[in-house]
């Protein structure tokens, strides 16, 4: 009873005064209960009105002469002192480090301690591993993945507090002997041991790929109760976060193409599933093929515009002598022998000027090269065009594919002579064809190869001519009419449409919720149209990430509306997934083991 010597001391309380351990005269506070110093001033003045009363204790000898400061501070204070824990609060330390030993000991060694008995402990036992692994551990088990302590005793007593799993051995991951991941040090979820997420022996079907919200929270600030009050809002831009790889205005097509008298009975029927093919969902909803929902009204647009090869320009002289133009065209002259008029008043047109290296409209610049490539084309047919394209870095094989040599000869001839070639027949369905002064090609389909070859050509070309020409919406084939051109790390035309960019770490599926609210409009109930986006401006130039969405953001109530507790889950693992690797999942067993099984 001798320590309770004053007004605050109890049995129960963690810390005793500072003073009264050094000079055996407490104050009369005493400390607080988080064991910082309770008695720095005397008291605490009460306002009353405009002013302070002291509130000091009779037993500290009642009101102070000078009373409390005009701040309503008292004007007696003292330094603080330094509580000190009680015998009370030493003897709760000394249970739990004894707690602590005894479950380190368990741990160890088991509830019927190894150490002193023989047989298995049953506390020792992890539990089962998955099928995968248990089939991979070798002879030494437990060590095939662990990493053993040292036998004695003190090495025992610290395995309680040091983890040995395969994934904590920093650079020696045993992980990585069979799991191979190519970014993991670029990875916003670098963490030292693959266990930190993953843990194993819960049963032989129970994947450790499986987390939970805490795992998550044990990192993130932002700690996650429901989707609604937790999640931050979405992106002013999301989930777009680039301009669509085909130009199909949606607001255009829906609100005035397809309610056009003209075009309704061709616009494929309902709204989006006319389009999206919706039973193929997954991150993205796939496009139905040209031919069943654009051809309608596009297809005739691909043969009007053909891609033009060579067009017979302005010229001051006869390109060959009536000797050499006999000798290769049988017997053909040279017309108007007296007086040279150029046939034709055009342009050199862009591609061959390309080709040549010539201004297009240079006459003088460009004649001697132009009637020497005439020349050669009523000799060599094919030969002279085709090593302009192979010094042009083209392959020939495929730009010009099924041009025929008789053809050229043929046209050549009539343009050496000065006069307009006369094709035998109008190709109805595309192809090769030379008429008057030019020779191009004609797409036949959709998906012309030839086309496809020309356009990726200019694409990889560095000769603005023939890039300016080819790579423009009007261009050949009005393939950009639709396809973008887009230019990131290089100049690229979007041949197929753009597969869904989700952000690192994020996943969507639209087939359950599809499958939830069933077919129809109901893409509309989260892809709300902006009519008022400038849609159309975004493809007037190849970046892609410059753009006007066709519809609003996606704002979180929309989800939230259903992802809701009580209603569908809504944890961390729904939208979001720790490995985003390209092809993680293809290669993540390139290891060691994969190597071992094929030599086996």
């Amino acid at each position: 009873m001798s320590s309770i010597i004053n007004s605050y001391n109890r049995p129960n309380f963690p810390y005793r005064c500072g003073r009264a351990a050094t000079w055996g005269k407490p104050c009369h506070f005493g400390p607080n209960a988080d064991g910082s110093c309770g008695g720095v001033a005397a008291c605490s003045p009460r306002q009353s009105g405009d002013r302070f009363l002291c509130r000091r204790r009779p037993e500290d000898g009642g009101p102070c002469e000078n009373g409390p400061l005009p701040d309503g501070t008292c004007c007696l204070t003292q330094p603080p002192c330094q509580p000190r824990r009680s015998l009370r609060a030493f003897r709760f330390r000394l249970s739990v480090f004894a707690l602590i030993a005894v479950i380190a000991l368990i741990g160890a060694f088991g509830s019927s301690g190894t150490l002193f008995f023989d047989g298995a402990a049953p506390f020792k036992d992890p539990g089962q591993l998955l099928d995968v692994h248990a089939g991979v551990i070798g002879e030494s088990g437990c060590a095939t993945c662990h990493e053993p302590h040292q036998a004695d005793t003190a090495n025992f007593l610290l395995a309680a507090f040091s983890p040995s799993g395969p994934a904590s051995m920093g650079e020696a991951n045993k992980c990585l002997s069979c799991h191979v991941f190519p970014s993991m040090a670029q990875s916003v979820h670098k963490s030292p041991g693959c266990s930190t997420c993953h843990t194993e022996h819960k049963g032989a079907v129970a994947p450790v790929t499986t987390l939970t919200d805490r795992q998550c929270h044990s990192c993130h600030k932002v700690k996650f109760k429901t989707f609604a009050k937790s999640h931050p809002e979405f992106s002013e831009t999301f989930p777009y976060v680039r301009r669509t790889a085909i130009n199909f205005d949606h607001t255009a097509h829906l609100n005035t193409h397809f309610k056009d008298a003209r075009f309704a009975e061709k616009a494929p029927d309902g709204r989006c599933i006319g389009c999206h093919l919706v039973s193929n969902a997954s991150n993205t909803v796939p496009i139905r093929g040209f031919q069943e929902v654009c051809a309608g009204c596009h297809e005739e647009q691909i043969q009007k515009r053909q891609l033009v090869l060579f067009q017979l320009p302005e010229l001051e002289k006869y390109p060959l002598n009536s000797k050499a133009l006999s000798e290769a065209c049988g017997g053909r002259k040279l017309a108007n022998p007296f007086e040279f008029e150029s046939v034709s008043l055009e342009t050199l047109n862009p591609i061959m000027a390309g080709l040549m290296d010539v201004e297009a409209d240079d006459i003088s610049g460009y004649q001697d090269k132009l009637s020497e490539f005439i020349g050669r084309l009523v000799n060599d047919d094919i030969e002279p065009i085709s090593e302009l394209i192979s010094e042009g870095e083209g392959k020939p094989n495929y730009l010009l594919s099924g041009l025929s040599p008789s053809l050229v000869r043929s046209a050549a001839c009539d343009w050496a002579t000065n006069q307009e070639h006369e094709s035998d027949a109008e190709p109805i369905y595309g192809g090769w064809n030379a008429n008057e002064l030019s020779l191009g090609y004609r797409a036949m389909q959709h998906r012309d190869p030839i086309m496809l070859a020309w356009i990726n050509y200019a694409a990889k070309s560095e000769n603005e001519s023939i890039v300016s020409e080819v790579l423009k919406v009007d261009g050949p084939g009005s393939c950009l009419k639709c396809h973008s051109v887009s230019e990131t790390d290089e100049l690229r035309t979007e041949w197929k449409p753009l597969v869904g960019e989700l952000k690192a770490h994020h996943k969507y599926s639209h087939a359950p919720h599809l499958n939830l609210l069933g077919p129809g409009s109901q893409c509309e109930t989260c892809h709300e149209l902006n009519k008022s986006a400038d849609y159309a401006s975004a493809f007037k130039q190849n970046d892609p990430k410059v753009f006007q969405s066709n519809f609003n953001k996606i704002k979180k109530e929309v989800c939230a509306s259903c992802h809701r507790k009580g209603q569908v889950v809504q944890g961390c693992l729904t939208c979001h997934e720790y490995h985003q690797d390209a092809g993680f999942k293809e290669h993540m067993m390139v290891g060691k083991l994969q190597t071992q099984r094929m030599d086996k």
